[in-house]
């Protein structure tokens, strides 16, 4: 068993791939709102980022979506293992899918807006695991869905770019997320469009207990993107490193990307039962020093 020293240094490592806006959807998606922009100058960037990334995103032409994610952590603390490997399959009707991360044997399996989890070794709190490298992989077309409410934030810069870029901050509404004061920032290059990186907080209560934050949040953090790869005409991140502040603290690789693979039955419902995430995403356990973010 972990000690609370070891769990933290554990839990801040894992920081650096974290950002839940996690598949807690209404009901119906017809009972949320279509995208809603503060100005016109955040739907011109985004329609310039989409011009480049390609119009529709995957779950727009393809049922399934598939890919392989690896992490290397920078600075990992010598009892933990710096890779965090996982295989991941998603399909889009139903809102569903697995991570299973081979060198652990765990599987984490999510559809109907819960989460079950089985063989558990990883120390981050599988409540904010589903859908967040999805995030990031197909984050050019998160701001098509709905409950998706889009800021212009003028121009910032980057870790370790000198070079400004154009921001657009981008949330969702409750009933569209589990944890509705997350945010990403998106930086869009203004001259080709392209997505370079992303800022992101953290609110998810149990990561933020387990971590000791006083605060209501964790960040920020950004991923920078380094190289993108063509799957079917749209433009996909294939390589993100993480910081935070100027320093890296992780990179990112996205391998064997499909949008035909059938999604894998055998695998989501192996045998050995499950359990159920029953942690709640906002109520946190201890007390707070609210600090808000703009």
């Amino acid at each position: 068993m972990l000690n609370s020293q070891s769990l933290q240094k554990a839990l801040v490592t894992v920081a650096l791939v974290l950002l839940t806006f996690s598949s807690s959807k209404a009901a119906a998606d017809k009972e949320l709102p279509a995208p809603q922009y503060d100005s016109k100058k955040a739907s011109m960037w985004i329609n310039k980022m989409l011009e480049t990334h390609g119009k529709k995103g995957p779950w727009q032409t393809s049922e399934n979506f598939s890919f392989n994610h690896t992490l290397y952590t920078l600075n990992f603390p010598g009892e933990y293992n710096p890779w965090w490997i996982s295989q991941e399959q998603y399909q889009h009707k139903d809102r569903r899918g697995y991570h299973y991360y081979p060198m652990e044997d765990s599987l984490l399996v999510f559809k109907n807006h819960q989460t079950f989890f089985q063989n558990w070794n990883l120390p981050n709190p599988p409540g904010m695991m589903p859908f967040f490298n999805y995030r990031f992989v197909l984050l050019p077309w998160l701001p098509l869905e709905k409950g998706a409410v889009l800021s212009y934030t003028g121009k910032r810069k980057l870790p370790q770019i000198e070079t400004p870029f154009e921001t657009v901050k981008l949330q969702f509404i409750a009933g569209a997320t589990q944890t509705p004061n997350d945010y990403l920032r998106l930086y869009i290059n203004p001259e080709s469009g392209q997505l370079k990186g992303v800022e992101y907080n953290s609110t998810y209560a149990p990561f933020l207990d387990g971590m000791g934050v006083s605060g209501d949040q964790f960040g920020p953090g950004f991923h920078v993107y380094d190289s993108f790869q063509k799957v079917e005409d749209i433009l996909i991140p294939q390589r993100y490193s993480t910081y935070f502040s100027e320093n890296k603290a992780g990179v990112h690789a996205i391998t064997n990307i499909s949008l035909t693979k059938p999604f894998d039955e055998k695998l989501a419902h192996r045998a050995g039962g499950f359990e159920a995430v029953t942690a709640h995403p906002t109520k946190r356990m201890m007390k707070t020093n609210q600090v808000g973010n703009k």
